[in-house]
């Protein structure tokens, strides 16, 4: 229920954004007022210059979830090539066309090649029990090393469940930096409990000392900035954010210059 208000909230926010952002786009254009805001010292210095603590996302946020995903299905498919030579090919098949969100990969695969389908449950339980390498997306360690190195406090909070997700951050080489995480067993986002906890960890003045940085705008962004917090948007969106606690970055290279901006 809480998802829908907060889903039907955001399709009214955005439909009257779009009206305001095409009467901008008349008369300043989408790339003219996206460098104003980013470039505007003043600008910056207000929303970063008071942050204290700043929280990440996990998955396609300082991570490449699909790399991790694909990888751990190379390592167990390849235990299983007895059932069939064809069964990680055309499994890839089937994940190349419909995307890693696709939750039945293997049931497809497994019917195309006309397989015993009570290996798949087997083949799943293996596959939720792999580990394999995990990659760093672009400028995130850089930006880890930058805030904890200004004494800004950092951490995590993912919607996956502790047993899978302390591993991966471990394997990402990032737990060391990490001054909170809190995990998805109980309560996932949109929902705002791991962020009420977070803020009794440190004595902020104002939910404007802490800033969240997701990619997805519902679960990431709008939850937390009801709470009164900034929060950054990292997504290829091509419409201006106006909203006044929420900045839209491409990736971490942008937002780290926009730290370096302000804490010299």
């Amino acid at each position: 229920m809480e998802i829908i208000k907060i889903q039907k909230a955001y399709n009214e926010k955005t439909e009257k954004f779009m009206k305001t952002y095409k009467k901008q786009k008349d008369t300043l254009g989408n790339q003219i007022k996206e460098e104003v805001i980013a470039y505007n010292p003043s600008w910056l210095n207000c929303f970063f210059g008071n942050i204290k603590v700043v929280g990440f996302d996990f998955d396609n946020t300082l991570v490449d979830e699909n790399y991790s995903i694909k990888r751990r299905w190379q390592k167990v498919l390849r235990e299983y090539s007895y059932l069939s030579s064809d069964l990680e090919g055309t499994f890839f098949k089937i994940y190349e066309c419909r995307g890693y969100t696709y939750k039945f990969h293997l049931n497809d695969t497994m019917s195309e090649l006309k397989l015993d389908e009570r290996f798949i449950k087997e083949i799943v339980a293996k596959f939720l029990t792999t580990r394999d390498d995990e990659l760093l997306l672009e400028g995130s360690l850089e930006l880890l090393k930058f805030l904890t190195g200004k004494n800004i406090k950092v951490g995590i909070i993912t919607d996956g469940k502790q047993s899978l997700q302390e591993e991966r951050i471990k394997k990402a080489g990032i737990y060391k930096f990490m001054d909170f995480i809190y995990y998805g067993d109980q309560k996932q986002k949109p929902h705002t409990r791991a962020f009420k906890q977070c803020f009794k960890l440190f004595p902020l003045k104002s939910p404007e000392q802490f800033l969240y940085v997701g990619n997805d705008f519902i679960r990431d962004v709008q939850s937390v900035s009801s709470l009164g917090t900034k929060a950054c948007w990292i997504t290829n969106e091509k419409y201006l954010q106006t909203m006044p606690n929420i900045i839209k970055t491409q990736n971490f290279k942008e937002l780290l210059k926009y730290f370096r901006e302000v804490f010299k």
